[in-house]
């Protein structure tokens, strides 16, 4: 405010024009200057949260913006935190979080502000721990890439999943039709990532498949050339004649030919 930050409970000599300037605007309480011929000297007068209350104020604070799986807990005992008492008859400093401790998965910090009527008096920052616990489903056995996502290879259980990448899987019915794809080890958590959906066809099948152009219509065997998802297009052979056809995969699980698609000899 006077060109420099000041420390709470130090002297400093500053120039006489500026706390003219700030004087004559009322800024500051004119007992908290000290002249000294042409210079002046300024003492700033303190308070101070201890470390422990300011580490329970925050974990207080911080709670409301946890998922019930989450505990925070502070790391260590912050140090006494020195502030300026501000001028003027004031409230007691607020303690305001600056930033978002939702988004704090393990070691951390929590940004903190002190303030009294309007203005900040000071800021630090509190080392945190935030673990989360669950009930997610985890591997009962080791799975391969590609092997059924059903509920005979997982079982529900409470762990941790602090260190877990991705969104872990707590219900079963997310399973359905659903695939692995990429190996699991047992007793690792499922996540969202792990999984894929199943093909409806696979790479070879065969199948009859009914093309419906205008009042033609014409039945056929096709060998479907690769593995097809539910909506998915999918190149198929037609057996009788050889040509190539882009098909599409329906919701009732069937074949039908996208008209639109070049045929390839």
């Amino acid at each position: 405010m006077l060109g420099y930050s000041p420390s709470p409970g130090r002297e400093r000599v500053v120039s006489p024009e500026a706390i003219q300037m700030k004087l004559s605007s009322g800024a500051f309480a004119k007992d908290i200057f000290r002249i000294l011929g042409k210079s002046c000297l300024v003492r700033v007068a303190t308070q101070s949260i201890g470390g422990r209350e300011l580490a329970a104020r925050v974990a207080e604070l911080a709670k409301p913006h946890l998922s019930q799986d989450a505990k925070l807990e502070v790391r260590g005992e912050p140090n006494e935190w020195v502030l300026p008492i501000p001028r003027g008859e004031v409230a007691p400093p607020e303690i305001q979080i600056t930033n978002n401790p939702a988004s704090i998965r393990g070691d951390g910090s929590i940004d903190v502000r002190a303030m009294s009527g309007g203005e900040c008096l000071g800021t630090t920052s509190v080392a945190v721990r935030v673990r989360l616990e669950a009930e997610v489903l985890v591997a009962s056995a080791g799975l391969l890439k590609g092997d059924a996502a059903d509920t005979g290879g997982f079982e529900r259980k409470r762990v941790d999943i602090t260190s877990v990448a991705g969104d872990a899987i707590r219900d079963a019915v997310v399973l359905k039709g659903r695939i692995l794809a990429r190996p699991i080890a047992k007793d690792a958590v499922l996540t969202s990532g792990d999984l894929a959906q199943a093909p409806i066809f696979r790479k070879g099948d065969q199948t009859r498949i009914v093309v419906r152009r205008g009042a033609l219509r014409i039945e056929a065997l096709v060998r479907v050339e690769a593995d097809a998802i539910l909506g998915a297009q999918v190149p198929v052979t037609c057996l009788e004649f050889g040509k190539t056809l882009v098909a599409r995969v329906c919701e009732d699980g069937t074949l039908s030919i996208d008209t639109s698609g070049k045929s390839k000899e």
